[in-house]
């Protein structure tokens, strides 16, 4: 069994993860880490110059977003503070992971259900906010799920509550185009469905060359009642 990589501090946890950008700590900290996660997730063209926390790029930008969203500047930052820039980012979600809660999701309590809207991560740890680029790699894994907040290693594997148990994809819907697969015997409720079942999920391979194929034709049943 390969040995757990541990760490003696937060300072050495954030040091040594790729996955974190580290930013200023200010009064500013939180619309610092903010405007910079935005940038990432939006490949935003002033992102090095953004990254960069003695230039003013990501100050000016961070002031701003304070200005726009009415959110006084302050020594420390609590959840409603994060809940008035939320109520202003409408386009983003943001989850804040907790280093004292060993590293969960406080805040928000729930997923937004609007469509569209773009995830962000931030982590909180001594009153400071830095950027988590991808959950995957902050909590060691290879896949981490934003609906389900929980990580896993086989992509063929994870199936959400709201995933098409046939071909892995979200907000799929029976319709025209409904066919077997021969390849994998499996029945697909739409063309949509069919086509996006030969497509590589995640890093891996498709759902046709995963581990679900040569499923028995005697006991198939077909995905579209399910």
């Amino acid at each position: 069994m390969p040995r757990r990589r541990t760490y003696t501090n937060i300072e050495e946890f954030i040091r040594k993860k790729g996955s974190i950008i580290t930013i200023k700590k200010d009064e500013i900290c939180l619309a610092r880490a903010l405007v910079m996660a935005i940038a990432k997730v939006e490949k935003d063209p002033k992102y090095q110059r953004l990254k960069n926390p003695m230039g003013t790029w990501q100050e000016k930008r961070a002031r701003e977003l304070h200005e726009r969203a009415n959110v006084s500047i302050q020594a420390s930052y609590d959840i409603p503070e994060v809940e008035r820039f939320q109520e202003y980012l409408t386009r983003y979600e943001i989850n804040i992971v907790s280093a004292s809660h060993n590293n969960a999701i406080i805040f928000p309590s729930k997923h937004s259900d609007e469509p569209g809207v773009i995830p962000i991560y931030l982590y909180l740890h001594h009153n400071h906010y830095d950027v988590i680029t991808k959950m995957a790699g902050f909590l060691g894994k290879s896949y981490y799920c934003h609906k389900c907040r929980k990580t896993y290693s086989d992509a063929l594997k994870h199936v959400c509550p709201d995933m098409c148990k046939s071909c892995r994809s979200r907000d799929c819907k029976a319709g025209e185009g409904a066919r077997q697969c021969d390849e994998c015997n499996r029945w697909f409720k739409s063309k949509r469905c069919y086509d996006q079942h030969k497509e590589p999920v995640g890093k891996g391979k498709s759902v046709c060359e995963g581990k679900v194929k040569k499923i028995c034709t005697k006991e198939l049943t077909s995905d579209t009642n399910e």
